[in-house]
């Protein structure tokens, strides 16, 4: 008897927000039955909060907050959050940050990635361009990571993804 797995798809971003511009995609496959798995590297917290927002004490905990929230209305599973610090960028940077993705040991990230793999079983994993968009460093840390592990993850057999979107 052969058992089809239901469609997956794995999606790995740096920062909450990430995801907008792939919301429509995401969405539309929900809603056709996929299970769509969003990983989230940071909380986001180096961010800086639109002025419309007004004061606020914990950024990471808005953001983190506010993709949930997007999750949710995008039909998809609740996020996973790997809490990694945003690394911020240009000269906001953290270079003195041991916690900040684009500081971390990159092998440490992919093993993350590859557990989080494993459990999913995902066919698809979606991430960033190789330039992460825009230079951000936690986009190009995490493209990196995660195709490491799409391709370290090869050794698990019948069940590993078979495409990888950038």
């Amino acid at each position: 008897m052969t058992h089809t797995r239901r469609a997956s798809l794995l999606v790995v971003f740096a920062h909450p927000d990430d995801e907008i511009l792939h919301s429509g995609i995401l969405a539309h496959l929900a809603d056709r039955g996929a299970r769509v798995t969003l990983v989230c590297a940071t909380d986001g917290e180096a961010g800086k909060p639109h002025g419309s927002v007004g004061p606020v004490d914990d950024l990471g905990a808005l953001r983190t907050d506010e993709l949930r929230r997007s999750c949710e209305r995008l039909g998809i599973e609740e996020p996973v959050l790997l809490r990694f610090h945003d690394s911020a960028r240009k000269e906001r940077q953290r270079h003195d940050d041991p916690h900040a993705l684009a500081n971390v040991d990159m092998l440490d990230v992919e093993a993350a990635l590859r557990a989080i793999i494993a459990e999913v079983k995902p066919h698809v994993v979606l991430t960033f361009e190789p330039h992460g968009g825009y230079y951000h460093p936690d986009h190009v840390a995490i493209q990196r990571a995660t195709t490491a592990a799409f391709f370290s993850s090869g050794v698990m057999g019948p069940e590993a993804p078979e495409r990888l979107f950038y």
